[in-house]
């Protein structure tokens, strides 16, 4: 058995694809490229691949994180060129690598997200105002927003995965920078952080109107940036 990590990039015209579709997308991708895939066992046998924190619909990447088990050892960059070779355009692997069997899965390790967030402001700012509204927020102890989930509407505080943010203007178009926590410690969404700074600081933006990139998946352990290439 062979497990190959991948980074990979999701593009603007596949940002519509949802997460469990560009798992299909692989898979059908791995036929394709003729790759020995591992399965699993059981009544119903499916691939062996996992991929990191799920991606929203609508918001484009180039981080995203997928292992693949093969059931003998090919070498990564030929698994790279097969897979980049079947993979329809808006797909880009950039990296892959061998990991170990005994390496944890990406989902247990991965806890940090940083993206980049565009949009229209409505009325006249200006980038002083901009850096203010954040100072303003970013002092604050808590950001509290309602979140909705199949159990119903509850409250809850972003503030402590708020790590950092940073914006800038552009006539009317801000550019907000941040880094969140993400996965199953505490899973912090752009759009909520719109959501809070439009309930905190009257930012005059439309959450729905934003576009939305994750820049990068990573891992902090131990005061350190790590890839999780590495």
């Amino acid at each position: 058995m062979t497990r190959i990590r991948m980074e990979f990039a999701k593009g603007d015209g596949v940002r519509f694809v949802s997460h469990l579709d560009t798992m299909k997308t692989f898979e059908r991708a791995i036929r394709r490229a003729a790759l020995p895939i591992a399965f699993s066992e059981g009544f119903n046998p499916h691939p062996k691949l996992s991929f990191g924190s799920a991606l929203a619909v609508g918001v484009t990447s180039d981080g995203e994180y997928v292992d693949i088990e093969l059931s003998r050892a090919v070498a990564a960059g030929e698994v790279m060129k097969a897979l980049n070779a079947s993979l329809p355009p808006g797909f880009r692997i950039s990296k892959a690598a061998e990991v170990s069997q005994e390496a944890p899965a990406l989902m247990a390790v991965l806890n940090r997200a940083d993206y980049l967030v565009t949009g229209k402001i409505t009325g006249s700012w200006s980038q002083a105002q901009m850096e203010q509204v954040i100072l303003e927020f970013l002092q604050r102890d808590e950001a509290v927003i309602e979140k909705w989930s199949k159990k119903g509407a509850k409250e809850v505080d972003l503030r402590p995965g708020i790590l950092n943010l940073s914006g800038g203007l552009e006539n009317d178009t801000v550019r907000l920078e941040m880094s969140v926590m993400a996965g199953s410690e505490k899973n912090i969404r752009p759009e909520e952080v719109i959501a809070a700074l439009v309930k905190y600081q009257n930012l005059p933006i439309d959450p729905q109107g934003v576009k939305i990139h994750r820049k990068r998946l990573y891992i902090f352990k131990d005061n350190k940036v790590l890839s999780p290439m590495e």
